[in-house]
């Protein structure tokens, strides 16, 4: 019994080894409570991993390096009164070298030439609720990752509050960084950490910096009355910056050769210089920040809420700028950029302004209340479209200075003070679909030269003003198009008074086309002219219009149709399109007709014509059309191919579908009687006959104008004696037996046959792939006839599909019952296969065969490439007989299987595998246990000897 006992107490201590759970070790270097250590250092010398370290309040004068994973803390949480410092030169105070550790709520105080807490290459960690000052860096990370800095003071420090060098996925929140002699917040070669909700203000030169640091996050924080910037990136890229404040700083944010970063709903304000400033940057995206009172009146800079110099490929959209000292928004030697719905107002000089800037797109901003709304300097290619430019003091939107080959379009002009569009010194600028009103001038022009200048709206007192030496252009020519007073041609531009004595509103359009009648000189001597000045159109009446071909519910063929009709304008000029295809008019007094070539669609078509007046008034009418593009399928059912009859006439009746259509029938030039549901059913004809052959012809034709045909061949004897039909064998020319609806086309041909000479039977149907046909005959048998059944699918006949992948099935009938396959040799059938299938299904060209059923099985023919074009290759294959065919080949790679078993091997019959898995596992002694025993017996062994 003692020796199991002395068993248990041994598996009871190996059992219970390594389980000894984590201890909290003390520290306290002054009186009061009586603690482990006087020394943090030495405390951390005899910690084991996962130790805590409490440390009462007191002055620690020493150096700590953490190489275990401990949790440091205060005793009292409070920095103020946990103070660890240093009194001679080190690198740090505080060097944390191993995996997470936790260090909180310590005052840390250098000399200021080292680090107060500096992590050096570990994961990890927590430093947070500490206080640092009088460091070189307060905190700093050096090739440290996964790391959280939460709510530290890091201030007054000599160089930088918190640093991270090659440091990434760190987390730095809620810490503040004020009052240090350069940056607050630091980050060199660092990458994928998050910034939020920190403080950093009143740095010497910078808030936060960024160097050579992508995909960083910075979001919520405060950087405020920073000495040069707020937040500064450079050299680095795709950077998020969301909600900060960045104010009173020198310069508010700038990035300088930096791209793909994102700046959004940022505040940058009351900064000095600008608010946004990008140098050498490109594709970024700048959304939704307010840029106010940027700037410094004293200044005689040109600053701006936003700025770009030397910056391509950037988006700016839906940002706020306004009071800004002396620009907006300002592009400054910068290309490609987007400007899209910013608010720009109450800046000192322009919401927008674009000096050397090429190829930029101004879309849907608002400038108002500026002094120029937008101006455009030097610049060239810029598109100004939907714009807003109003109120302004001085002019809502000025194209200066040598800009050429800019577009504006559809911008607003209004109310500015002095000028609703001034063009100045600037030539081959286009201005179209502008809206100028209410301005002291509606367009200012000086000293400019081929400019393009039409469909324009102008409603001011003066609405253009000339200076110097100038020559434009003010009409394109008169084009379909609506204009902007709602007329239908594209022309000159809408000249108004205010008064309603402008050029458009008082002189004559007696055709009612939305051009004035006279020509509108805006120059004395006459060099801008207006020659097709716009005017309104007073018709209040509805246009008429109607089709009157093609007829409503007709059908056709081709893919297209010609649509004319009938058109009345009323009172004004007609503009007639057909389902959005403009329509040729020939037009008297506003009446006349109109014509137009529309595309189909398979299927029914609804056509409509609309027709607009010059006023603006509209018509329509419809109708419908139908194109079928499936030609119609006919079957004769009786009598038989082949058959005989004594009678003078015989009746012929079969299967017809119109596919699409209303199909009709004729046999022989005999209207059939037909009956049919849903364009499907039978038709009966009687026809005459002649003695002996007779060919009968059923005709079939939809309403679409598609026809298809067949035959049958009948012999009429001269008396009562002749033999009824019969079918010949190996394939002769009685009724082929293969199903009606598993026919897809027909095609025959006829051709004598003359004793050891070639006939040779040629086919044009463009759906049979069986070119030829040709062999010797033994007999003289005059005209034979040659069918082709192309077919849907395997035929009928046969009881299963060719070997391979089937290109076409089809049955090949070669003469009648007197002729048959004895009576013929050295037969050949040519046919072709498309290349786009071979390649669409991988197959090789060289295992193209024709497959030939006889005898109960498929059996291959010996065929032979003989040519090949564009779009097909061309083979021969020899045959013994006619009956069921089919093409068909095999993929690359793949075994071409030469008779009729073309079966695999079946699942079942593959051998069993082993199923690995479902081997049992061995229930031995793991290796471990084994060893531990091992040591468990030894033990009680030694304790027996002793014993004994």
């Amino acid at each position: 019994m003692k020796l199991y006992g002395m068993i248990f107490v041994v598996l009871l201590a190996f059992i219970t080894i390594g389980t000894a759970s984590a201890d909290t070790i003390t520290v306290n270097n002054s009186t009061g409570t009586i603690a482990n250590y006087t020394s943090i250092q030495d405390a951390v010398d005899a910690a084991i991993n996962g130790d805590t370290i409490l440390v009462y309040s007191g002055t620690y004068t020493e150096i700590v390096s953490v190489d275990k994973e401990l949790t440091i803390e205060s005793d009292s949480g409070n920095p103020d009164d946990t103070i660890v410092l240093i009194t001679s030169p080190s690198n740090y105070v505080i060097l944390v070298e191993e995996n997470n550790v936790n260090i909180n709520g310590f005052s840390v105080v250098g000399l200021n030439n080292n680090t107060g807490i500096l992590l050096s290459g570990v994961e990890g960690c927590t430093i947070s609720d500490n206080v640092l000052s009088d460091n070189f860096a307060g905190i700093r990370l050096d090739h440290s990752s996964n790391n959280v800095v939460s709510g530290n003071n890091a201030s007054l420090n000599n160089d930088t509050g918190i640093g991270l060098q090659d440091s990434s996925y760190n987390t730095l929140n809620d810490n503040t960084a004020n009052l240090n002699l350069d940056v607050g917040i630091w980050l060199s070669n660092s990458s994928n950490n998050m910034l939020s909700d920190n403080t950093a203000n009143l740095n010497t030169e910078k808030g936060i910096g960024l160097l050579d640091s992508d995909d960083n996050t910075l979001d919520r924080n405060i950087v405020n009355l920073n000495t040069e910037t707020g937040i500064d990136l450079l050299n680095s890229n795709n950077n998020i910056f969301d909600s900060n404040n960045v104010l009173n700083n020198s310069e508010g944010i700038i990035l300088e050769n930096s791209s793909i970063n994102r700046l959004e709903s940022n505040i940058v304000s009351y900064n000095l210089d600008d608010g946004i400033f990008l140098e050498n940057s490109s594709d970024n995206m700048l959304l939704s920040n307010t840029a106010n009172w940027n700037g410094n009146v004293s200044d005689d800079s040109a600053y701006a809420g936003i700025k770009l110099l030397y910056s391509i490929n950037n988006t700016l959209s839906s940002n706020t700028v306004s009071w800004n000292d002396d620009t907006g928004i300002g592009l400054f030697d910068s290309n490609n950029n987007i400007l899209n719905s910013n608010v720009l107002s109450y800046n000192l000089d322009d919401g927008i302004y674009l000096e050397n800037s090429n190829n930029n797109t101004l879309s849907s901003n608002t400038a108002s209340d500026n002094y120029y709304g937008i101006r455009v300097v030097e610049s060239s290619d810029n598109e100004l479209l939907d714009n807003i430019a109003d109120l302004n003091e001085h002019a809502g939107i000025s194209v200066r200075q040598s800009s050429t080959t800019n577009t504006l379009s559809n911008n607003t002009a209004n109310s500015n003070v002095d000028i609703g569009i001034g063009l100045l010194n600037s030539s081959e600028n286009t201005f179209t679909d502008n809206t100028v009103s209410n301005n002291s001038y509606g367009i200012y022009v000086e000293n400019a030269s081929s400019n393009l200048l039409f469909n324009n709206y102008f409603n001011n007192t003066n609405n253009a003003n000339f200076l110097g030496t100038n020559d434009n252009t003010w009409n394109t020519t008169r084009i379909v198009g609506t204009n902007i007073v709602g007329g239908i041609y594209l022309g000159g531009n809408f000249w108004a008074d205010p008064d309603g004595t402008g050029f458009s509103q008082v002189t004559d359009d007696l055709n009612g086309d939305g051009i004035c009648d006279e020509q509108y000189n805006l120059t004395d001597p006459v060099f801008d002219i207006d020659f097709l000045p716009l005017s309104i159109v007073n018709d209040d009446l509805l246009p008429v219009i109607n089709i009157t071909s093609p007829a409503d519910g007709s059908g056709t063929n081709v893919s297209s149709v010609t649509v004319s009709g009938l058109v009345n304008g009323t009172g004004s000029m007609p503009l007639v399109t057909v389902n959005g295809v403009a329509a040729a008019t020939t037009i008297v007094d506003f009446d006349g007709t109109f014509t137009a070539t529309v595309p189909l669609v398979a299927g029914s078509n609804t056509i409509y014509a609309n027709v607009t007046d010059a006023a603006g008034n509209t018509g329509t009418t419809s109708m419908n059309v139908f194109f079928d593009e499936f030609d119609p399928v006919i079957n004769i059912t009786s009598p038989a191919d082949g058959s005989s009859t004594k009678s003078s006439s015989i009746t012929v009746s079969g299967l017809v579908d119109g596919t699409n259509s209303v199909p009709v029938v004729t046999v022989n030039g005999v209207n059939a009687a037909t009956t049919l549901v849903d364009y499907n059913g039978t038709f009966t004809a009687t026809v005459p006959l002649v003695l002996g052959s007779n060919t009968i012809y059923a005709n079939v034709t939809d309403s679409a104008g598609n026809t298809n045909t067949t035959f049958v061949n009948v012999t009429r004897t001269s008396s009562s004696s002749g033999s009824g039909s019969s079918s010949g064998g190996g394939g002769g020319g009685g009724a082929t037996g293969e199903a009606f609806e598993n026919i897809l086309v027909k095609d025959a041909a006829t051709s004598k046959v003359i004793t050891g000479e070639l006939s040779r039977y040629d086919f044009g149907e463009e759906k049979c792939h069986i070119i030829y046909v040709q062999f010797s005959g033994l007999i003289n048998a005059g005209q034979i006839s040659t069918l082709i059944e192309v077919l849907k699918d395997t035929s009928t006949l046969v009881d299963s599909s060719a070997p391979g992948i089937v290109y076409q099935n089809m049955n090949i009938w070669v003469g009648n019952a007197a002729f048959s396959d004895d009576k013929l040799e050295d037969s050949v059938i040519g046919f072709r296969v498309s290349k786009e299938w071979l390649s669409e299904n991988g197959i090789d060209s060289s295992s193209v065969s024709l497959y030939r059923h006889n005898g109960g099985k498929w059996n291959q023919l010996s065929t032979n490439n003989v040519d090949e074009d564009d779009e097909y290759i061309y083979f021969e294959a020899r045959t013994p007989g006619f009956s069921p065919f089919a093409i068909s080949g095999f993929e690359e790679g793949a075994e071409i299987v030469h008779g009729e078993d073309n079966t695999t091997a079946s699942e079942d019959d593959a051998p069993a595998e082993e199923n690995e898995d479902s081997q049992p596992e061995p229930n031995g002694i793991p290796w471990i246990s084994t060893g531990s025993m091992v040591l468990i017996l030894v033990g009680v062994h030694l304790i027996m000897r002793k014993r004994n």
